[in-house]
């Protein structure tokens, strides 16, 4: 049964009203007005972003509890942009407690010091998609406002029960930001501490969501080094199995055969590195993908490209919404091949490439 706001044990009164307020006004950032969150700061609007920048005279800490991490006051006070349920009105009921109660029990006399003039950003999940987009969303913020700054990530560094750890999140890290960032995962035993925080607001309705700019995927393939790529026309963009649901269309191994042997190149991206797989893929006039968060790597074909996409039948309520802005800024040919009972079958896979 699903949480509400009544349940909480930590929660006032006062915040559970305000809560319900919000809900009635239709207006999640009314919820900031809760005594929970913090108020040591400034909300600002920076070009495309929405960003939360914190009193210069204060320390903030970066709290990790039960796989989840959020940021802090010196009051304890939580800033409200640092996870995407703190702003969902069905969420924040399943995670309010957990969220108090790991405050509660932080030791935050023994510090480490992450540093004065930091960015962040509000956190879902980590999945592949996830993390590329809020590592992109960070990379185009400190090119345009602080470039000076040291980045912070959070992205699991141990296997998960659900999630399965790839060295490609460092690999894009050390792209991305050179020694500019922190990944506060590996600091598991400490409390992180830091002055000057700008926490990006990351929400689906922002101009930044899934918007991957081009002058950050560019920054990213000088240093791969175009000129390397492979000349592989036709690839398929193959998954592994799903740890945390069941993901892959029941027919995979007859599609991955039925395509290699008409000249497609299959890949998994999660089976081989980073800077590979961009090579692999970069000068594909064909691209044949599963649905999932492996699309986001649609911003490393080249612009024009043709992509045949198969969705599973775990993805049927999804629309291609989530990744108009990939499609419309790479200028890409986009068709989708929808499941029949999980399959999608070869012959209309065959229709579409007109093989």
């Amino acid at each position: 049964m699903q949480k509400t706001i009544d349940d909480s044990v930590y929660l006032s009164l006062e915040d559970k009203e305000i809560y319900k307020y919000a809900i009635q006004i239709g207006n999640v950032d009314h919820m900031q007005n809760m005594s929970i969150f913090s108020k040591k700061g400034v909300f600002e609007k920076k070009g495309e972003f929405n960003v939360f920048i914190t009193d210069p005279s204060i320390d903030i800490y970066l709290v990790s509890a039960s796989n989840l991490s959020f940021w802090v006051d010196d009051d304890k006070k939580i800033l409200f942009y640092s996870r995407y349920f703190f702003n969902i009105f069905e969420e924040l009921p399943t995670f309010v407690d957990v969220v108090l109660n790991a405050i509660n029990y932080t030791n935050f006399s023994d510090c480490e010091y992450l540093g004065n003039n930091i960015v962040s950003i509000e956190r879902w999940f980590a999945t592949y998609g996830h993390y590329l987009d809020e590592a992109f969303v960070l990379a185009d913020y400190i090119n345009k406002y602080n470039n000076d700054s040291k980045v912070i990530l959070d992205y699991p560094v141990i296997d998960q029960p659900n999630f399965r750890c790839n060295i490609n999140y460092k690999t894009i890290e050390d792209l991305l930001f050179d020694s500019k960032s922190i990944n506060a995962a590996l600091k598991p035993q400490k409390t992180l501490r830091g002055n000057n925080l700008t926490l990006i607001r990351h929400r689906f309705a922002d101009t930044s969501f899934h918007s991957f700019p081009l002058t950050i995927r560019d920054q990213l393939i000088r240093k791969i080094k175009p000129e390397d790529f492979l000349n592989n026309e036709k690839v398929f963009i193959t998954r592994g199995k799903a740890l945390h649901m069941p993901r892959n269309l029941e027919n995979q191994s007859q599609i991955e055969n039925y395509l290699a042997d008409n000249n497609f190149k299959v890949i998994n991206p999660e089976t081989v590195g980073f800077v590979e797989f961009v090579k692999f893929i970069g000068n594909a006039n064909t691209v044949v993908i599963t649905w999932g968060g492996a699309l986001t790597n649609l911003v490393f074909l080249k612009k024009g490209a043709r992509v045949i996409i198969l969705k599973s039948e775990s993805y049927e309520s999804e629309t291609l919404w989530l990744f108009d802005k990939i499609i419309k800024t790479y200028e890409l040919k986009v068709s989708v091949i929808n499941h029949k009972n999980n399959n999608c079958l070869i012959k209309d896979i065959c229709s579409e490439l007109q093989l």
